[in-house]
């Protein structure tokens, strides 16, 4: 398992199988880039047109994640992993549902 796999099986609600599968999407998705671009995620998202706000919402939402990283364009793995973790089924309710009140509530509160 490589350090990145092991620190996430900790910081998310993903198994190491589940990690790799998705280290795996992430890099064939996004050309095995290190990072994705709001345009490459919005639009590799698989979202009906209807839905790319949801897309655009959910990158504004995990992208200060990667920033605190240092990561100065996009979302990098580990901000995409905790991404697809918050809406799993082993995640808790309440984080589901912060970040649902989030995609929604746009920029009137600070969350």
């Amino acid at each position: 398992m490589t350090d990145e796999i092991q620190k996430l099986t900790k910081a998310t609600h993903l198994t190491e199988n589940e990690l790799k599968a998705l280290k795996l999407r992430f890099n064939t998705r996004f050309n095995g880039t290190k990072t994705v671009s709001k345009e490459e995620f919005v639009g590799g998202s698989c979202l009906k047109k209807s839905s790319l706000f949801v897309a655009e919402r959910l990158f504004e939402i995990f992208r200060p994640q990667a920033i605190e990283r240092g990561v100065t364009e996009g979302i990098d793995f580990e901000a995409y992993a905790h991404m697809v973790s918050t809406f799993g089924p082993n995640a808790p309710l309440e984080e589901k549902m912060f970040v649902s009140l989030k995609l929604v509530v746009i920029d009137v509160f600070d969350f």
